[in-house]
């Protein structure tokens, strides 16, 4: 689906091309092939010759009239290539400014969600899509913070559990202590995880009373939420 929109853009993107510039240019380019014609040469001597009074007997040359179209097609022709050559030199900055980071940038959040987060944007030359690849790239870096805190405190709690499982003490009461010791380190391990997951606003959840609601989208939902977002 994602490929099938990023030609669809390719698409937009020659679409725009040909008619802005393409297009014109042809036409252009074909005005300007007939200011060559002997037609047009023709008709512009016989214009000028029924302006002229026919008892004056001037006769105009033919000469210096074709000479001068001669210079304005080749000026016209001129000023085509200029604005081809203009075209040709902005889309392919577009291209590879915009165009192929972008790409590049929805490639790799496909990635992120399907959990490769060893995965990073170079830099780019465009200031905003820099910006963007960074804003990528940090994501990226959290998330990969976030799973492993998740990952620590999960061994850490498991080290815990094991720790309780076998507690070997001779006394009864010391072994109610150090339950109890394990007990609070792994409670502490739970609410550094808890601490994370409450850090995030997270997409149509809300954690409420130590209790996650699903459905944001609810009036009671949207009043949390805009709630939140208010400056204290």
């Amino acid at each position: 689906m994602t490929e099938l929109q990023s030609r669809k853009t390719h698409c937009y993107v020659w679409i725009l091309f040909t008619l802005t510039l393409i297009v014109p240019l042809c036409i252009g380019a074909g005005l300007t092939l007939q200011l060559g014609s002997d037609e047009f040469r023709d008709n512009l001597v016989s214009t000028v010759s029924a302006q002229v009074s026919p008892f004056s007997g001037i006769e105009i040359d033919h000469q210096p009239v074709e000479v001068l179209l001669r210079k304005i097609q080749v000026s016209f022709f001129t000023v085509l290539v200029v604005v081809f050559s203009g075209g040709v030199i902005a889309l392919t900055l577009l291209y590879r400014f915009l165009i192929c980071p972008m790409d590049q940038m929805v490639w790799m959040a496909r990635r992120i969600t399907e959990g490769n987060l060893n995965l990073s944007i170079p830099q780019s030359s465009c200031y905003e899509v820099n910006e963007i690849g960074k804003s990528f790239n940090d994501l990226s870096s959290n998330l990969q913070e976030v799973l492993l805190l998740v990952w620590n405190s999960v061994q850490n709690s498991s080290t815990i559990l094991a720790s309780i499982i076998k507690n070997e003490a001779p006394h009864e009461e010391e072994k109610t202590i150090s339950i109890q010791q394990h007990l609070k380190a792994l409670q502490k391990e739970m609410k550094s995880i808890e601490h994370v997951v409450t850090s995030f606003k997270l997409y149509d959840v809300f954690i409420v009373d130590q209790r996650a609601l699903a459905g944001s989208g609810t009036r009671q939902g949207e009043t949390k939420r805009q709630a939140e977002d208010q400056p204290l």
